[in-house]
C-alpha cells in the first residue's frame, strides 16, 4: 500500500512540476489577480489528473492511444491555449495600472484549469506514458484511492508551494514587469499552441491515411 501511495506521489509530482503550459498560467494569474486565482487554477488541474487516473482504472486509457483521438486532442489543446494566450495579450495592457485588473472568479479559474489541463496534449502524454506502471491498479478501488491520494498529495502540494513563492515576490514585481510577463506568458502559450497543433495535424494525417 505505502509503495502504491509513493508511485501516486510521485506521479503527482510528475504531472504538476514541469514548466509546461499550466504552471505558465498559474504564474501569470498569480501575479495579476492574485493568490486565490493561481491556486484555483492548479486545482482544476489536480481534478484533471484525477480524471486520467480514473479514465486508467476503468482500462479506458487505451483510447488515446489511436492517432485520430490524440490528434483531435492536440488540435482542440491548441485552440484552448490560444484563447488563454489571447487573455495574457489583453491584460497586458491593463496591466500597467493595477486598480484596472478585473476580478478573476475562484470558480472560472478552477473550471478553465480543468479545461486547460483535459485537453493539454503534454498531459495527455504524460498519462499514457505511465500508464503501464499503473495497469495493474485497473479494477482494484483500495490501490486506486491510494494512488489518488498520492497524486492528490503531490499535486495540491506543488500548487500550495509555487503560489506561495509566486505571492511572497509579488508585492516586488512592478506594474511594468508584470505587464512584460503577461507579453512574455502570452507568447511561451502560442508556442505550445504551435507545437501541440502541428503534433495532432500530424496525428490525423496518420490517422487518415492508415
Amino acid at each position: 500500500m505505502l509503495q502504491t501511495f509513493i508511485l501516486g506521489l510521485l506521479l503527482g509530482l510528475g504531472a504538476a512540476v514541469p514548466m509546461g503550459p499550466v504552471n505558465i498560467e498559474i504564474m501569470r494569474r498569480n501575479l495579476t489577480y492574485g493568490w486565490s486565482a493561481g491556486v484555483s487554477l492548479g486545482l482544476g488541474a489536480c481534478a484533471a489528473d484525477l480524471c486520467y487516473i480514473l479514465i486508467l482504472s476503468l482500462g479506458l486509457l487505451s483510447i488515446l492511444h489511436y492517432p485520430w483521438v490524440l490528434g483531435s486532442l492536440g488540435m482542440a489543446g491548441s485552440l484552448v491555449l490560444l484563447w488563454f494566450a489571447y487573455g495574457a495579450f489583453r491584460l497586458s495592457t491593463v496591466s500597467t495600472v493595477k486598480h484596472e485588473v478585473p476580478r478573476k472568479s475562484p470558480t472560472r479559474s478552477f473550471i478553465e484549469g480543468l479545461a486547460m489541463t483535459l485537453v493539454n496534449p503534454f498531459t495527455v502524454l504524460f498519462w499514457i506514458s505511465v500508464s503501464t506502471q499503473l495497469a495493474g491498479l485497473s479494477g482494484q478501488h483500495d490501490s486506486i484511492g491510494i494512488a489518488a491520494s498520492g497524486v492528490i498529495l503531490g499535486t495540491v502540494g506543488w500548487i500550495a508551494t509555487y503560489n506561495t513563492m509566486l505571492h511572497l515576490t509579488r508585492q516586488r514585481i512592478t506594474p511594468g514587469i508584470r505587464r512584460i510577463l503577461n507579453i512574455a506568458a502570452g507568447l511561451v502559450l502560442i508556442g505550445f499552441a504551435i507545437y501541440g497543433f502541428m503534433h495532432g495535424y500530424a496525428l490525423m494525417g496518420q490517422a487518415l491515411s492508415a
